[in-house]
């Protein structure tokens, strides 16, 4: 459940990036967890985030979505 949990802050941080709300299928965002990238296979295809998962205790995460790779962010 942590993992299905981690994904959709993913995504929901995703689509707060790109400016639009629960309008696009989720199933045509790609995360790549090893890259830490997200993408828009369909709707916006041109658009690629970089993010940062954080875990803020056991049971609640949160993503930040960024246009480059991060070297720092707490």
């Amino acid at each position: 459940m942590k993992d299905f949990y981690n994904d959709w802050v993913i995504k929901e941080s995703f689509l707060k990036y790109i400016g639009c709300g629960l309008n696009i299928a989720l199933k045509n965002i790609n995360i790549n967890h090893t890259s830490k990238v997200v993408e828009d296979n369909q709707d916006f295809p041109e658009v690629k985030a970089h993010f940062k998962l954080f875990n803020i205790d056991r049971n609640y995460s949160t993503t930040v979505c960024l246009t480059k790779k991060y070297k720092k962010l707490h």
